[in-house]
């Protein structure tokens, strides 16, 4: 009878608590991807892809990590994927077939620091920046990052915010200008009621594209073509856009 019971427990169990999950990992960058179990602020790609789990019966393990350490487990295989890619800075990945978002590189100073003027990416070179380890910004301005002086760079390589750390060095006078995609450091600076203290100096011409990117496993290309499936999808039928709402973005057509 004990036996039966525990067969009848088994099989009663949803489809993707036998299956391995997709593993998820990347810093806390809003509203690309928030803090894991949150409940409504999880972030926009995490929305999808949990989404996507429920109608492919396919458990979303989405945890935090340092951007680059969670590049190199994609890239190695211990974990299948990462979210707010760009095809730059995670090499060697499987992307989306389309990025969920598009923005440009911005950079930000004090709201009193008027002296500080870069209108454009040539004129960062005179300032110390902030910057975020293993991040792409773009050709032209990874050029300049990495012509840079040390005494004019500062990286944050090993936090999991690494934005809030940037950004207090913002605020703190450490550095002259902080380097972010825009409407992440805007989501960030409202997030943290910062708005008022921290400006837009000027930001690059190029687009920044950022994906929904994975390790080329079987398994997880299978289910990386069920996400491009359902964005597809939602597109077509005009729900997309639901998605993208609650974070104050448009979804791309």
């Amino acid at each position: 009878m004990l036996r039966k019971l525990l067969f009848v427990a088994l099989t009663s169990l949803p489809l993707w608590a036998h299956a391995q999950p997709i593993s998820v990992r990347a810093d806390q960058w809003m509203p690309v991807n928030g803090k894991p179990g949150e409940n409504g602020a999880e972030g926009l790609y995490i929305d999808i892809l949990r989404a996507v789990g429920q109608t492919s019966n396919t458990r979303i393990d989405y945890q935090l990590q340092g951007w680059a350490d969670a590049v190199k487990g994609a890239q190695t295989g211990s974990i299948d994927c990462v979210v707010g890619a760009t095809k730059e800075d995670a090499p060697g990945l499987r992307f989306a077939a389309q990025p969920w978002l598009v923005g440009h590189t911005a950079w930000f100073r004090g709201v009193d620091r008027t002296e500080v003027r870069a209108d454009r990416v040539a004129d960062l070179a005179q300032f110390k920046l902030g910057v975020i380890g293993g991040y792409a910004y773009g050709d032209e301005v990874d050029a300049l990052i990495k012509a840079q002086p040390a005494e004019r760079l500062e990286s944050v390589t090993s936090s999991r915010d690494p934005l809030n750390a940037i950004i207090m060095r913002l605020v703190t006078g450490r550095i002259d200008l902080a380097l972010e995609t825009d409407f992440v450091m805007q989501a960030k600076l409202r997030q943290m009621q910062l708005s008022d203290r921290i400006v837009q100096a000027g930001r690059s011409d190029a687009e920044t594209e950022l994906y929904f990117a994975c390790n080329n496993n079987p398994r997880v290309a299978t289910f990386m073509q069920a996400v491009d499936d359902w964005v597809n999808a939602r597109r077509s039928e005009g729900t997309l856009a639901a998605y993208y709402a609650p974070y104050g973005l448009e979804a791309p057509q």
